[in-house]
């Protein structure tokens, strides 16, 4: 008699993956915030020896009970950051094998709310501001604010990208070329007119020089063929 066919084990049925509803990341990122903020709350008037039944009263709106901890926590931050158990231990989380444990210190968690926040609205990326003026040594449109070179207040430089130019204005000069253009008239890139440094800003001048003339990273194409990349 032959021997009867084996039978697979069932398989468990396959539950479709849930797809993410409108505004869900934004509702995760209110929750990790409001919710931080309320726990933080609680636990410092918990610490202080204060009564948290006004803040974690039920039936209190999200709104007036997230401000009702950002209240406290504003009254109490110096306390918070600098007497709170927690208050000096390290920024960094602990690591056990796979486990990762968040710090506890209030300033950390308060940074690590900031960080998500600027990622999720994109504050975090630098951009280069592009300029619309054609650039007036060579013509191209390639003119944008520079992103390592800086003026002494801290205001940039505008650069054109065309590696084969390479012109530097600033502010004031890309102003003065925008309105030659609008009024008619064609400008010419302005000279630079020599500039007298004491022996501390020379030295500090030349060491960055130096930095850059030996820096070897090669500047990216542009992705139409034209000279010089343009930053998005």
């Amino acid at each position: 008699m032959p021997p009867a066919p084996r039978r697979s084990p069932p398989r468990a049925a396959r539950r479709p993956t849930p797809r993410p509803w409108p505004g869900q990341s934004a509702r995760l990122l209110i929750d990790l915030v409001a919710g931080g903020l309320l726990e933080t709350a609680a636990e410092l008037l918990r610490l202080r020896g204060i009564s948290s039944d006004r803040l974690l009263a039920t039936g209190v709106r999200e709104e007036r009970r997230t401000n009702r901890a950002i209240t406290i926590l504003e009254r109490h931050l110096e306390w918070l950051l600098q007497e709170h158990p927690l208050a000096t231990e390290s920024h960094e989380p602990t690591r056990t094998g796979t486990v990762v444990i968040a710090s506890g210190n209030p300033a950390a968690q308060i940074a690590h709310w900031h960080r998500a926040m600027v990622r999720f609205t994109h504050q975090d990326e630098a951009h280069a501001v592009q300029r619309l003026a054609p650039c007036p040594r060579c013509g191209g449109p390639w003119l944008a604010e520079a992103r390592d070179l800086r003026l002494v207040n801290g205001l940039s430089y505008i650069e054109c990208q065309n590696t084969d130019c390479g012109a530097l204005l600033t502010q004031p000069e890309y102003d003065e070329h925008v309105r030659s253009l609008i009024g008619g008239v064609p400008t010419q890139a302005p000279a630079r007119r020599p500039v007298t440094l004491d022996a501390g800003v020379r030295q500090a001048v030349e060491e960055v020089l130096r930095g850059v003339l030996t820096d070897d990273r090669t500047p990216p194409g542009h992705p139409d063929g034209a000279p010089g990349g343009t930053a998005a």
